[in-house]
């Protein structure tokens, strides 16, 4: 128990707002879902697919929350890297193949 204390450390009551809001919206997802089960016969696909997206984004959240604020320029001067990076490598487009050589 004293390491769920250490993992959800902070605020208790946006931590019980935020799995509030996950629960709503998995409920949402729920009663929206009733065409998509219709067409293929899977009731649980997205139930299932939007948990995974929630525990993905709580497992993010968890991260961002436990690092330390001194590494954050790190962490920006890192994804400034990463973009510039993106953005001066080529990369084919999808209207490439219509143009003639």
């Amino acid at each position: 128990m004293q390491k769920v204390y250490q993992l959800f450390k902070g605020d208790k009551i946006v931590w019980i707002l935020y799995a509030v809001l996950c629960i709503v919206s998995l409920i949402e997802v729920y009663s929206a879902s009733s065409t998509l089960t219709y067409r293929s016969h899977n009731t649980t696909g997205p139930i299932m697919r939007h948990a995974m997206f929630l525990l993905l984004g709580t497992v993010v959240v968890i991260i961002i929350h436990n690092f330390h604020y001194r590494h954050a320029s790190l962490l920006g001067f890192i994804t400034l890297f990463i973009a510039v990076m993106t953005e001066k490598c080529p990369q084919p487009s999808m209207h490439d193949r219509w143009r003639k050589p």
